[in-house]
């Protein structure tokens, strides 16, 4: 699952259909403009949705399973051609996952940080090289322990563990 890509917009042709109607899908197009909103065009009139404030609505969009959540009713109109189009504005847009309710958890996080040196300005690892000769030159790391920070106000804890593992960038 992700977001989708941080700083950059997205933009996505459709389907669409509430949690507890998945027989009953809408083809619209959901976009994402950084820092603004989350909206969601529907291609049908307000009759054929029903309810107007979904909690969360599930999507497939580009072969992805998408769920936009804190959904709301913006507005409705007649699109170019006389097609209607109904409107809605979301709070948060998740990628990879159709989740049945909005207060979820996730039971592990995974993370990598490739130059992580370069993204806060020091190696957070110990290391020392020995040279052995003009050819061979061995190297020693040692991961700093882990550390665990809560981080306020909903109480989520982040566990920073490192792990070395073997790997050559240029």
């Amino acid at each position: 699952m992700s977001l989708a890509e941080p700083g950059k917009p997205y933009d996505s042709l459709g389907e669409w259909w509430y949690v507890d109607a998945p027989e009953n899908r809408v083809r619209g197009r959901v976009s994402y403009v950084p820092a603004g909103t989350i909206s969601l065009s529907l291609y049908c009139g307000r009759e054929k949705l029903g309810s107007m404030h979904p909690e969360l609505l599930h999507g497939q969009c580009g072969g992805r399973e998408v769920t936009l959540m804190d959904v709301h009713y913006d507005a409705h109109s007649w699109a170019k051609g006389g097609i209607e189009e109904t409107q809605f504005e979301a709070e948060r847009l998740l990628i990879g996952e159709h989740f049945q309710r909005k207060d979820f958890t996730f039971s592990e996080l995974s993370a990598r940080f490739d130059q992580l040196e370069n993204w806060i300005g020091h190696s957070p690892f110990d290391w020392k090289a020995i040279k052995h000769d003009h050819r061979h030159v061995a190297a020693s790391f040692v991961a700093p322990e882990p550390t665990e920070v809560e981080v306020l106000p909903n109480g989520m804890r982040i566990l920073f563990d490192p792990e070395l593992s073997p790997g050559i960038s240029g």
